[in-house]
């Protein structure tokens, strides 16, 4: 049975391979089909395929930015998922969302994208008693500034307090990244209720139920089934004949640092 590697293993492999062709007349992609041959795998892609993801910890990037033509205090956020199958693994549970640090005092958390008229930003969500950020394409991105700070105090507060903020930003989407790995792991379930009319009249309340929110949404009823929704920790994805599946409704939103 073939072997399944982590992504160190795979990194040695891949040394292993360019270390083989050297000064021979194979190709790089030969070197490594050859190197996954010996392993149990028909080539290397299917090898590289089947390894195991890589942990959250090391997927996650943070970067913090100057803003260009922004003041000294004014920062770009980012936290970028940059493992394609890792991502591929998350975003299968449905929408990436992390629940945001609170800022220090002085300091102000706004949207990375320009406003236009009231188009929410995809990053930023502010339907909830606490505001969540929200990856998009495997990353999120905000502003996050100085507020009130004299010019003479600014390079002391960003020393002092930069880092802090970012790595608080890192944590908590590590932690709710990690709460939907856990919870696939441990065997959670999504549940979609659907009414059926019963032979003697009215309906009868089922259920089905699925790994992903995406699955349960896509599914295909038993005929004369009706989809009624989905219950989540953000509330009900409710079905509509209208208009399809719509999201839980928003609630009141206090936002001190908008």
């Amino acid at each position: 049975m073939p072997s399944i590697f982590t992504p160190a293993d795979v990194e040695q492999l891949r040394r292993q391979a360019k270390a083989r062709r050297s000064g021979t007349a194979l190709t790089q992609t030969q070197a490594l089909d050859q190197i996954a041959q010996e392993q149990g795998w028909p080539n290397w892609a299917l090898l590289q395929k089947n390894a195991q993801p890589a942990a959250l910890e090391d997927v996650l990037q943070l970067t913090i930015d100057q803003y260009r033509g922004g003041d000294r205090g004014v920062f770009v956020l980012q936290l970028k998922l940059n493992d394609l199958k890792q991502r591929t693994l998350l975003e299968r549970g449905g929408e990436l969302s992390f629940e945001l640090p609170p800022v220090p005092p002085r300091w102000i958390v706004r949207r990375f994208t320009e406003l236009r008229g009231s188009a929410p930003d995809p990053f930023l969500d502010r339907r909830w008693d606490a505001p969540r950020g929200r990856f998009v394409d495997g990353r999120f991105l905000c502003i996050v500034s100085t507020n009130g700070v004299q010019d003479s105090e600014v390079e002391a507060e960003i020393a002092g307090r930069l880092s802090l903020l970012g790595a608080s930003f890192r944590e908590r989407a590590i932690v709710a990244l990690r709460v939907g790995v856990d919870g696939r792991h441990a065997g959670h379930v999504v549940r979609l209720f659907y009414s059926k009319p019963k032979p003697g009249g009215g309906d009868e309340i089922l259920e089905l139920t699925f790994d992903t929110l995406d699955e349960a949404r896509r599914a295909e009823l038993p005929p004369g089934g009706r989809a009624i929704g989905v219950p989540t920790p953000q509330g009900w994805w409710t079905y509509q004949a209208s208009f399809g599946w719509q999201p839980p409704a928003p609630t009141t939103t206090t936002v001190a640092n908008a």
